[in-house]
């Protein structure tokens, strides 16, 4: 939910600091990195130290941070304010993949999904909250949404089960990153492609929308897009993880990847607030994201038994290059309009599904807890 506000606060912050769109891809591409770059490495600390303590830590962290950006009166100062806060980010996601994966003796393709989806419901939250705190409290009642983040992170500490202990205690080693001179890195590039493409929508388009139809930085179909998008990517999660169960995942993957290109070349073309926007906004979304809990439970297939690592690649590290790349297509978006820049970023989904095919259909696809190999 913290994470989704941020998105909805661009139009804010550009009105508040007069910021250009490459300043707000900064903020946004800083962000994004540093809720994920150092994924492998908390990955790392969850596998040897304990998934569910990194897990609570996390959650606490991020929510004691990201409910605070609304008072920031300094674009420097909200800078530094999200770059430190996406560490929490950074380490729940690799620590919460473990637990999940570790924890679902069958189906563990339908957990991850079910587990990214509570992730995305969160997210979908996010615009919710920022708008009614824009007409009705404030901003100024953000801190108050710190106390049910302190609560998620009891719960999860005192209530998330355990992975067993020789998933949770290999050493920690700098030899993670070694894997992605194998085939986690090729689906780590295979997320970052379809990472980008749904970063680039969810930052980018709502500021299409303000300079193509005029709209308010608070009006609610802005909004309502981004609670859409995030709604129907966490049912794409359910959805792609329980298709698998029937259908080879690098099929599902594929598929759902190149799908989503035409919904989300349609919103050029429709009206905002339009049941066909919407419509098109939804199946762009779970399209979108179907894939992305079955890269994970592929590149876990293929680490080794380092599930947190491999996740923290999946989950994080794929987000990181996302980021780093954002933040070059905002200067193209100065340079040539976002229309065009969305438009390109889209088109990666294409060699995104093609290197997912590849790299997965040589890939062991099991259920259960095994040791996974390379074939």
């Amino acid at each position: 939910m913290f994470t989704g506000m941020v998105p909805a606060l661009l139009p804010v912050f550009q009105s508040r600091f007069g910021l250009e769109e490459s300043s707000l891809a900064l903020l946004i591409g800083t962000f994004a990195f540093s809720s994920s770059f150092l994924g492998p490495f908390f990955g790392s600390l969850a596998d040897r130290y304990g998934a569910r303590l990194v897990a609570a830590l996390a959650i606490a962290f991020a929510a004691a941070l990201l409910s605070l950006p609304g008072l920031v009166t300094e674009a420097s100062i909200l800078l530094g304010l999200l770059a430190l806060a996406g560490l929490g980010s950074a380490a729940f996601h690799p620590a919460g993949g473990a637990i999940v994966r570790e924890s679902a003796s069958t189906q563990a393709g339908l957990a991850l999904g079910l587990f990214s989806a509570g992730g995305m419901l969160g997210y979908a939250l996010g615009p919710i909250v920022v708008m009614f705190l824009l007409g009705g409290a404030g901003l100024g009642a953000a801190p108050w949404l710190v106390l049910p983040g302190l609560l998620a992170a009891f719960v999860v500490f005192r209530f998330a089960p355990t992975p067993p202990p020789r998933a949770m205690r290999p050493a920690v080693s700098g030899k993670s990153l070694g894997l992605l001179k194998g085939p986690v890195g090729l689906l780590t590039v295979a997320a970052t492609l379809n990472g980008l493409a749904m970063l680039t929508f969810t930052s980018s388009f709502p500021l299409w929308m303000v300079s193509e139809y005029g709209l308010g930085a608070n009006d609610i179909a802005l909004g309502l897009t981004l609670t859409i998008f995030a709604l129907a990517s966490a049912v794409g999660g359910i959805a792609g993880g329980a298709l698998a169960i029937r259908l080879r995942r690098e099929r599902v993957v594929a598929l759902t990847m190149t799908g989503a290109i035409l919904p989300l070349y349609l919103l050029f073309t429709l009206n905002p607030g339009t049941p066909e926007y919407y419509a098109a906004v939804a199946a762009a979304g779970l399209l979108t994201y179907a894939g992305v809990p079955l890269l994970v439970h592929g590149a876990q297939d293929l680490a080794g038994g380092r599930t947190g690592a491999a996740s923290g690649m999946l989950f994080g590290l794929a987000s990181a290059f996302a980021a780093v790349i954002y933040v070059g297509m905002g200067w193209l978006q100065t340079k040539l309009g976002i229309a065009p820049v969305l438009a390109i970023t889209y088109l990666g989904l294409l060699p995104a599904a093609l290197l997912a095919y590849v790299t997965l259909i040589r890939a062991p696809y099991q259920q259960c807890r095994r040791q996974p190999t390379w074939r």
